[in-house]
């Protein structure tokens, strides 16, 4: 969780961890295979497939048990009954002269280069199993939407990256490109979060512009060193779990959670029902530069970063939304506590419990102190939160601290430097999806935050939420603006009164 302590600034967030993806090495071999080769090239060029598309014909390069991270998103994945959810979708807009196939053999590199990309799950009792395949050449269908209008080339992206992914079949990405002009495209990728997460985009933007440049120059000295493989990350993991201090780990997070309040008792417009449809919308809220700049003002005389600032306030707020002062928050951890898997790609991150009790501390300032030794102590004590509920509260982990889910996202935004064009890289995430109740991200823009809370329209109304994404901003202003107030409380507008639920 070194990201909450480092950067005290979103600028430097997103320098930081550039500088870290910077290192680069000539003729660097591929991930998994003895070298990297053009699409077509070697035993598997017969029969290339869609990307995203069944090709149960491929060979298995290895098999090996799944991460606990894995294990946890396979569940919640069949759990969901709008699994959709969890595609990581991403829209390129793409302006100057474009070279498909230079963009495909780049695609193709890059699936072969990363063995994570490459891996399917296989059934297992009681847990899955995961299995890397053979590369195959990646096809890159493209559309012809020249002349159509913006709505009609969002209803395309969304065609792309609204369908779910099966687990257990091949694959879990999906690349499809649209000449939307003379010398105007649109590439959508769509990879499932079980092959990848936030900090593995960065390092797949990077090496896709490196493979681009190159295919239509010839020039590989920028093309990074690939990471460790993610089959050896797994092994590492695994490992992990059977060391000594394993036991002590649990005893620490048994502690820490004892009593604990498993949910928060969120307000809602209409009963719970049994199980969520998974249906669910997306209100998004841009955060104003001047309070952007009172977060990080408030971080520097609190002693703290700005993400610690954040996941304070949103823990205060939480608990004048749900009237409860003793709660755990879900918050997200890049978990890259190894420089030998700072290249990987594949699902590492993962989110930790973390318990606070806002109104015991004297002022905003000393929570926010307090947070940050807290994250510290997680730090210290890392455990995967599948392995802290499984055997600290196995007869809840169902249901315990998921209903309320909240990330801070600390790296920079995605961006792509092809030569000789233009690119914008924007999420495109599946509309009329929740993955829970109520999921809160605060992701950086420019230099400052958009606030995206996705809600479960089983329990709420758009109104319920937009008037709390509103009411945040204004806590978030008035907590940051007298941060040694002598209550986290004091001088905070009240909170707006709820719609009527119909």
């Amino acid at each position: 969780m070194a990201d909450f302590f480092q950067a005290p600034t979103i600028r430097a967030m997103a320098h930081r961890l550039d500088a870290e993806r910077s290192a680069t090495t000539e003729g660097s071999p591929t991930e998994g295979s003895p070298a990297e080769g053009t699409a077509g090239a070697g035993p598997e060029a017969a029969g290339p497939v869609g990307a995203g598309q069944g090709d149960d014909d491929a060979g298995v390069e290895e098999e090996f048990p799944p991460t606990a991270m894995q294990r946890r998103l396979w569940r919640r994945h069949h759990a969901n009954p709008r699994p959709a959810v969890y595609n990581v979708s991403h829209r390129i807009t793409i302006e100057g002269e474009l070279d498909p196939e230079a963009l495909r053999r780049a695609l193709d590199r890059l699936v072969r280069r990363h063995a994570g990309l490459r891996m399917l799950m296989t059934e297992g009792d009681p847990d899955p199993g995961a299995r890397i395949l053979s590369a195959r050449p990646v096809e890159l269908p493209v559309a012809d939407l020249a002349g159509a209008g913006e709505e009609e080339v969002r209803r395309w992206c969304d065609e792309v990256v609204r369908p779910p992914f099966d687990l257990r079949r091949p694959w879990l990405f999906r690349f499809r490109l649209a000449r939307t002009g003379a010398r105007s495209w649109v590439l959508v990728v769509v990879l499932h979060h079980i092959v990848c997460d936030g900090w593995s985009l960065g390092l797949l933007w990077a090496d896709l512009s490196a493979l681009y440049t190159a295919e239509v120059t010839g020039d590989e000295s920028a093309l990074p060193e690939p990471g460790t493989p993610y089959p050896r990350y797994a092994d590492w993991h695994r490992a992990r779990a059977g060391r000594p201090e394993h036991g002590r780990l649990v005893e620490w997070w048994r502690d820490r959670l004892a009593g604990a309040p498993l949910r928060l008792a969120l307000p809602y417009d209409r009963p719970r029902p049994a199980r969520l449809s998974g249906r669910g919308d997306l209100v998004r809220v841009a955060v104003p530069g001047e309070l952007a700049g009172s977060v990080e003002a408030a971080a520097r005389a609190v002693g703290a970063t700005p993400p610690v600032v954040l996941t304070a306030a949103f823990a205060t707020w939480m608990a004048r939304l749900c009237g409860q002062d003793d709660l755990v928050l879900q918050v997200s951890s890049a978990n890259r506590t190894e420089r030998d898997h700072e290249r990987t790609v594949g699902l590492i991150g993962d989110s930790v419990p973390l318990r606070v009790r806002p109104l015991a501390e004297a002022s905003f300032a000393a929570l926010c102190r307090e947070l940050g030794r807290a994250l510290f102590e997680v730090a210290d004590h890392p455990l995967p939160i599948s392995e802290i509920l499984d055997l600290v509260l196995p007869e809840q982990r169902v249901h315990a601290f998921t209903n309320v889910l909240f990330t801070v996202v600390t790296v920079p935004p995605p961006a792509l430097d092809l030569p000789g064009l233009t690119a914008a890289v924007e999420s495109v995430p599946v509309t009329g999806t929740a993955r829970t109740e109520l999921y809160v991200a605060l992701v950086p823009a420019g230099d400052s935050y958009e606030a995206l809370f996705e809600y479960s329209t089983d329990l709420f109304d758009r109104s319920t939420v937009a008037t709390w994404a509103q009411d945040f901003l204004t806590f978030l202003g008035a907590l940051t603006a007298e941060p040694e107030s002598p209550s986290p409380l004091l001088n905070v507008p009240p909170l707006p009164e709820r719609p009527t639920a119909p």
